[in-house]
């Protein structure tokens, strides 16, 4: 059974696409954001705030982490180590890779500025950055905010990182971002190395094939603009349908090569590992909406809990009863009536059973959360 994470956005307060909050709402219960402590109403867009107030299975459906767990503490005073250690190797060549010139000059090649909320780290771990002159203030017109801190980019990133696998750890949370180009090399690391990896050239690179299948089927191939906070609060409650959909797809990627660094290539296994998804999902409801057509007639399914009273219904007209003597041949009148009563006896113990293995088989099928995702509203982008 897969695991039942909750989601950890990565590395923004706000969520600037609702869109991208849906969608990461159809697989992980719920959204956590790391908010500055003490800050747990951000001016967040309009559209937002539903998921804030409507509770799921574990709280709001988009809900703050703990920044200032112990453990994400302790984190943080790790750090201060690994980067003392570093500046004790090299302290010229540190400073002057991560120090305030190389930003501007970054930000004079097109970069972007690397501003953190102050309130989100530990107090020793900001001032000891800008005693070493690897933070600073930025100028009024360039801070996001009166209370950011800036930081050469990939320092910047190495700090938010490691606050984020801290809180991931603490509460048993999935990172995800909006934005996989930017900050695709945090996203496929572990705690111990994601701090190297982001102050190093490396690209980035993930071997959770499966896990990459989920998100590119709910990110490429849904739509979820009908979706609404309640519809998702619901579905944040069918956690094993869930669970039983990510296990048969991270099991459908297992045949996909690992360590393949081709991004198109890799977008081509995943296409179709998802198309072979679709088509056995199309398959298992086809043979139970066949069935129910071909016994009970067009429009059958759309009243389940009469559809044993309508064959019995059916089996009772002139030709169901012309049909049963057409196979008990020269019996009486009355031997007929008994005959055909026994006729559609069978019949209906015969299509009960068939119908109840194919419920069965429905509700214990991996796919049935797409089932209950196109119930909710959700449309798909099917042979993409």
């Amino acid at each position: 059974m897969a695991t039942d994470f909750d989601a950890l956005n990565y590395p923004y307060i706000h969520v600037r696409d609702i869109e991208w909050l849906k969608r990461t709402l159809l697989i992980f219960p719920h959204v956590v954001r790391m908010l500055p402590y003490g800050d747990h109403s951000p001016f967040d867009d309009p559209a937002i705030l539903p998921f804030c107030r409507i509770e799921g299975r574990r709280g709001p459906l988009l809900r703050p982490a703990n920044t200032y767990a112990p453990p994400v503490l302790e984190a943080q005073k790790a750090l201060i180590k690994d980067i003392k250690r570093d500046l004790k190797k090299d302290q010229v060549k540190f400073k002057r890779k991560f120090g305030p010139a190389s930003a501007r000059s970054a930000l004079q090649q097109g970069g972007e500025s690397y501003q953190i909320h102050s309130r989100k780290l530990l107090y020793e771990l900001t001032h000891f950055l800008e005693q070493e002159g690897l933070a600073w203030r930025p100028s009024e017109a360039d801070a996001d905010g009166p209370e950011y801190i800036e930081f050469h980019p990939r320092l910047g990133e190495a700090i938010m990182s490691t606050l984020a696998f801290a809180c991931a750890q603490n509460e048993g949370l999935q990172i995800v971002t909006e934005f996989p180009k930017l900050h695709g090399k945090v996203i496929g690391q572990t705690e111990k190395s994601v701090y190297q990896a982001c102050l190093s050239d490396l690209p980035p690179h993930s071997e959770d094939i499966g896990e990459d299948a989920v998100q590119f089927l709910v990110y490429r191939r849904c739509d979820p603009a009908k979706l609404t906070a309640e519809r998702l609060a619901a579905l944040s409650n069918e956690w094993e349908a869930l669970a039983g959909f990510r296990e048969a797809l991270q099991k459908a990627a297992t045949r996909i090569p690992k360590g393949i660094g081709d991004e198109g290539i890799r977008e081509k296994y995943l296409n179709d590992v998802v198309n072979d998804v679709y088509k056995k999902w199309e398959c298992d409801r086809a043979n139970l909406s066949n069935f129910a057509s071909e016994i009970f007639g067009e429009g059958a399914l759309a009243q389940p809990g009469k559809l044993l009273e309508k064959l019995a219904e059916k089996a009772f007209t002139p030709v169901a009863a012309g049909g049963g003597a057409g196979i008990i041949g020269s019996l009486t009148q009355g031997g007929l009536i008994g005959a055909a009563a026994g006729f559609v006896v069978g019949l209906v113990t015969y299509a009960g059973t068939t119908w109840a293995k194919l419920k069965k088989k429905e509700k214990e099928s991996p796919f049935r959360y797409l089932t209950l995702l196109e119930k909710s509203g959700v449309g798909f982008v099917v042979g993409h």
